[in-house]
This record gives C-alpha cells, sequence and structure tokens, in this order.
C-alpha cells in the first residue's frame, strides 16, 4: 500500500512539471511568433537585425524579451520588445544606454 502512494505522488509530480514544461514552452513559441510579427509589422528587413537575443525574464517581469541591434540606425539604439501575454499586445521600446525615448528608422507600426 505504502509503495503505491508514493508512486501516486511521483506521477502526480511528474505530470505536473510536465504540464509547466509544455505551457513554458508553448508560451515561448507564441511569444517568438508575435513579436517577429510585430517586426514584419515595422518592415525590418532580417539582413539588417544584428546582435539578436531572446530570454525570458523570470527574475524579474516574466515577460519574454527580444533585443536586437539594426544595421543603418544609430548603433548604441537598441530595439527591445516584450511579450506579456497571449492577449496583451507585444510592448515595444527603443533606447540606449542613456536615454529611454529615442527616434528610431523603424517607430511602431500603427496599430488598427
Amino acid at each position: 500500500m505504502r509503495k503505491l502512494v508514493i508512486v501516486g505522488i511521483l506521477l502526480v509530480i511528474m505530470t505536473t512539471v510536465g504540464m509547466m514544461t509544455l505551457n513554458h514552452y508553448n508560451t515561448k513559441r507564441i511569444a517568438e511568433e508575435k513579436i517577429v510579427q510585430y517586426i514584419e509589422q515595422q518592415k525590418i528587413p532580417k539582413e539588417n537585425i544584428y546582435n539578436e537575443t531572446f530570454t525570458w525574464d523570470w527574475e524579474n517581469s516574466g515577460h519574454y524579451i527580444k533585443q536586437f541591434n539594426v544595421k543603418g540606425d544609430d548603433s548604441r539604439i537598441t530595439y527591445q520588445y516584450s511579450f506579456i501575454a497571449k492577449d496583451k499586445p507585444i510592448v515595444f521600446i527603443p533606447y540606449t544606454s542613456t536615454a529611454f525615448e529615442v527616434k528610431v528608422k523603424y517607430p511602431a507600426p500603427e496599430i488598427k
């Protein structure tokens, strides 16, 4: 009887961890797709993107964040995109190490 309880507890733990892992990777996939769609609306050529990173900010906000620089724009400007949730819009924040309000070659697209 005791072995059956231990096996049951282990199955519950493994199922929970498995579901959490699947949810994480599904949300990550959705975040990547929505950010790419947003960048396509800005009409940024893929070949002009460099120093690209995509991370999950699990310590602070819990958001998925993509950052990169763009050839032809000021090299100090970082384009940052945050995915907050499936039903929320992408947050676009271009910045430099000294300013959070900068003019960029590819501004945020107009929301229709």
